[in-house]
This record gives structure tokens, sequence and C-alpha cells, in this order.
């Protein structure tokens, strides 16, 4: 887990600096987002629970499960997102 959310920053800085010299790429592909999902709650959900706080993801049955587009950046998204949330989240 602390591996993969390493190298997803690691991926950040990498896009920072594409971005700012003009050759940011996307690779679009087909790809589960339930299993998505669960893989950012994976990686993060220790750090969750050293604030105690419950770290869950609930699927509508009306969400498509396959997608096309560029999964690393959906994840890149995601772990930010959900990181922040664990972040600016008081301990309870």
């Amino acid at each position: 887990n602390a591996t993969n959310l390493l190298q997803t920053y690691v991926g950040d800085l990498l896009d920072y600096c594409q971005l700012r010299s003009k050759k940011f790429t996307t690779t679009e592909t087909l790809f589960n987002i339930y299993q998505l999902v669960r893989s950012c709650i994976s990686m993060l959900k220790s750090r969750a629970e050293d604030k105690k706080i419950s770290l869950e993801a609930c699927f509508s049955h009306l969400l498509p499960e396959v997608y096309c587009s560029d999964a690393n950046r959906i994840q890149q998204v995601l772990v930010n997102l959900i990181g922040n949330a664990i972040k600016f989240t008081p301990r309870q």
C-alpha cells in the first residue's frame, strides 16, 4: 500500500513536469471502475484507520462497471480526493 501511494505521488510529480513542458498525454483503456475505486481505498485505508475513520465504497447498480478512459488519471484524482478527505476529516 505504501509503495502504491508513493508511486502515485511520484506519478503526480511527473505529470506536473509534463504539463509544464506541454508534453502531457493520456491513454484510454477499458477499466473496471469498481476495481479502481477499491484499489484506491485499499491504498489509503491505513491512513483512515490511523484517524479512526471508516473508509468504504458503495456502488449503485445503475453505475456501469466498465469505462473507457485513462484509468491512471482517474486513479490519481481519486487518490487525491480521498487522501484530502482523510487529511481534513477530524480524528474520530
